[in-house]
């Protein structure tokens, strides 16, 4: 960056100015990204914060399909150790 910026500005700042003023342009940029992550962070604090409660039909389908796959679990177990142990 530094070769393209001396490039670019051949003889128009001294050469001890270049490094100086490299320097401030990224404190620039950091202060630039620091303004912008707060303000996105006001932002999303103003949204409205949704329930991460189940609806009663969520939570019906839940216990409906752990209680399938239990039953269908221990038949399948109980016919493999059935089997083993006859």
């Amino acid at each position: 960056r530094l070769k393209t910026y001396r490039a670019q500005h051949r003889g128009s700042l001294p050469p001890g100015n270049v490094q100086a003023d490299l320097r401030e342009r990224a404190q620039q940029k950091a202060a630039d990204t620091e303004r912008e992550a707060a303000a996105a962070g006001r932002r999303q604090a103003k949204t409205a914060r949704r329930s991460n409660r189940q609806t009663p039909m969520e939570a019906m389908t839940k216990s409906l399909l752990r209680s399938l796959g239990s039953s269908l679990g221990r038949s399948i177990m109980r016919g493999v150790l059935g089997s083993i142990l006859k």
